[in-house]
């Protein structure tokens, strides 16, 4: 089993909540708060989650992190998993 498979869950779990309200609000949510509606809280709830987004909210990052690792997420779906020294672009 993929021990960062959590993780990237909870990264695309964002990615398509913030795709959701940029259709309807035509920007990306400022902070992870905005976007409750739209996430899976089961799914996040192991993570410290941090949002980044643009001022004009055109677009966003996205970092999960827990224990060693970390993953990114941003708005054209660019996934990328940190493990101690090793880096992965998928």
């Amino acid at each position: 089993m993929d021990p960062t498979w959590p993780h990237r869950l909870a990264a695309m779990n964002i990615y398509y909540a913030q795709k959701n309200f940029k259709s309807r609000h035509h920007k990306y949510a400022a902070s992870i708060e905005i976007l409750a509606p739209d996430v899976n809280q089961e799914i996040l709830s192991p993570f410290k989650i941090e949002l980044f987004v643009e001022e004009d909210g055109s677009n966003f990052i996205a970092v999960i992190s827990e224990d060693s690792y970390e993953v990114t997420i941003n708005d054209s779906r660019l996934l990328l998993v940190k493990h101690g020294q090793y880096d992965e672009q998928l």
